[in-house]
């Protein structure tokens, strides 16, 4: 998925969160004693409202438009596979997935670029944003 960065494999969440600090959460489901009321299970999505923002930035791109960028990381070929992908982060927050330019020196992680939108949720896949990096 494009849009937002996943958590690096091997890392824990919780190196996210910092004591005290106010974040947006969905409450999924939440058990309570039947005495007292008192929560005993308590489960939360810190994703959704993540998600429902990111759905908001998304709905107002537009296939064609320019956006300033900065190289996050590569996505290298499948096995059997030649196309490796690069993915951009655009300076409203959306990453866009970009063919790797074709050139003799392709972009670095954290160069800054410029992304035309190509296609905006193709295929009906959710947060796919495909973008063609330019010069």
């Amino acid at each position: 998925m494009t849009g937002m960065s996943r958590i690096v494999p091997g890392t824990s969440g919780k190196q996210l969160f910092t004591v005290n600090e106010n974040k947006d959460c969905l409450i999924e489901r939440i058990h309570r004693e039947q005495e007292n009321h008192e929560v005993t299970k308590l489960r939360v999505s810190f994703y959704e409202p993540l998600k429902r923002e990111l759905m908001q930035k998304i709905d107002t791109m537009q296939e064609n438009a320019m956006y300033a960028d900065t190289v996050i990381r590569y996505l290298p070929p499948k096995e059997n596979g030649k196309t490796a992908y690069i993915v951009v982060k655009t300076d409203i927050g959306v990453e866009v997935l970009c063919l790797l330019p074709n050139w003799k020196k392709p972009p670095m992680e954290l160069d800054s670029v410029k992304v035309k939108i190509m296609s905006v949720r193709p295929h009906q896949q959710e947060t796919l944003v495909l973008g063609h990096i330019k010069r």
